[in-house]
């Protein structure tokens, strides 16, 4: 009887032995129906923060993923904290241009690197191609 059952995913490629998955726990839960109350009433910007190894980069990834499958026409951009902090306008755009994957992130003035981050997006802030 076992053999007639059809599996969903192959063994091979089921999550648990690629470790692709991800549990929202009651936490990272809690953070997506925040991050969703943010952009419902047009929050145009947030910052997570938390004690060091306490899956704050985890449940960025899950909010991340489950923005792109809820609002796909969104454009859904994360950085990070650099090493070596700077205050650079030049520096901002170019690692925003570089979470949007744009080709050249790095190069122009901030006037272009701006401009380029306006064209990505659109008006509306909605994903565009290049």
């Amino acid at each position: 009887m076992l053999d007639t059952l059809k599996r969903p995913v192959d063994p091979s490629e089921h999550p648990l032995l690629s470790k692709t998955y991800m549990v929202p726990t009651p936490a990272i839960a809690e953070m997506y129906a925040r991050v969703r109350q943010c952009i419902r009433r047009g929050v145009t910007g947030a910052v997570i923060y938390g004690h060091t190894r306490w899956g704050k980069t985890y449940a960025i990834r899950y909010c991340v993923r489950l923005l792109n499958i809820e609002l796909p026409r969104a454009a859904v951009l994360t950085i990070g904290m650099p090493r070596n902090p700077s205050r650079s306008e030049a520096l901002f755009f170019g690692m925003l241009l570089e979470a949007a994957r744009h080709e050249r992130s790095d190069s122009g003035s901030v006037l272009k690197r701006r401009l380029r981050l306006y064209h990505k997006t659109g008006r509306n802030g909605r994903a565009r191609g290049w």
